[in-house]
């Protein structure tokens, strides 16, 4: 969830956070541009690792 708000909060734009994520920090704490991938590449390492824990689990309790 915060990686996909801190996502959409690269659409809001005022000219002081604009010059701010055009230094170093601004860049690696709030990003520069939106990107849809970015989320659709969140979305598919959730299901991913929910998928991979799914089956963690279900071996662990076929063992049990």
């Amino acid at each position: 969830v915060i990686a996909v708000v801190t996502e959409l909060g690269r659409l809001y734009h005022t000219p002081w956070l604009d010059t701010f994520r055009l230094t170093l920090a601004g860049a690696l704490l709030l990003g520069r541009i939106f990107s849809v991938w970015n989320i659709l590449a969140y979305l598919l390492g959730i299901a991913a690792a929910a998928l991979i824990e799914r089956q963690l689990l279900a071996r662990t309790q076929r063992t049990n």
